[in-house]
């Protein structure tokens, strides 16, 4: 939700001025900003900091930013998912540097136990 999100808008808000970006959310994403906020609440940049290149990190961090400008969003990241976000990080970092599902036995196992409970928590299994 948020890579390009935060850029693109702060860009047609430079560019077009305030009178499109409101019609550009009035009529084409009116629920961008409650999504936003949702999505927001599982959202841990630090983490990712550990996982993306450092150019691609300050982009990211980049439309946060504009984002939380844009929006004022500053909803803090829901605790059970933040610690299941914690305890899986070393096992997620074990099997990208592994490469191999199969030789990562019960990394794999915890990491998938994890993230499917994350999925659940954010409401996205279907």
């Amino acid at each position: 939700e948020f890579i390009g999100a935060g850029r693109g808008l702060a860009a047609v808000k430079k560019k077009l001025g305030n009178a499109a970006f409101e019609r550009l959310l009035e009529n084409y994403y009116p629920s961008l900003e409650s999504d936003l906020r949702f999505a927001h609440r599982f959202l841990d940049i630090e983490v990712a900091k550990d996982f993306l290149p450092p150019g691609v990190f300050e982009l990211i961090q980049e439309d946060i930013m504009n984002l939380h400008d844009i929006f004022d969003i500053n909803d803090s990241i829901e605790p059970e998912y933040s610690v299941l976000m914690d305890m899986v990080k070393p096992h997620m970092r074990y099997l990208i540097t592994t490469g191999s599902l199969k030789s990562c036995g019960e990394s794999a196992k915890i990491a998938s136990s994890a993230l499917m409970k994350m999925a659940s928590i954010r409401r996205s299994l279907g």
